[in-house]
């Protein structure tokens, strides 16, 4: 639960500060994404959406949208 809401808040924050920044800010809506997607992912309990399959690669798509955390965690 605590990941959810440590998540879920610097998705929100993130959100709202690139936004009320405008410019090369709105940028950082990418890592929001991120924080959110995760969030959903930590309280869902979901982890096949992070994209792993069973021989432990993961899939393209989710790699390419969860791009920032990806790099961070690695």
């Amino acid at each position: 639960m605590r990941f959810v809401l440590v998540f879920a808040v610097c998705g929100l924050v993130l959100t709202g500060s690139s936004l009320m920044t405008g410019g090369i800010a709105l940028v950082a809506l990418w890592p929001a994404l991120n924080f959110l997607i995760l969030a959903a992912i930590y309280g869902l309990d979901k982890p096949l959406w992070l994209g792993k399959q069973p021989s432990g690669r993961m899939s393209i798509a989710p790699v390419v949208v969860l791009a920032p955390y990806l790099l961070f965690s690695w």
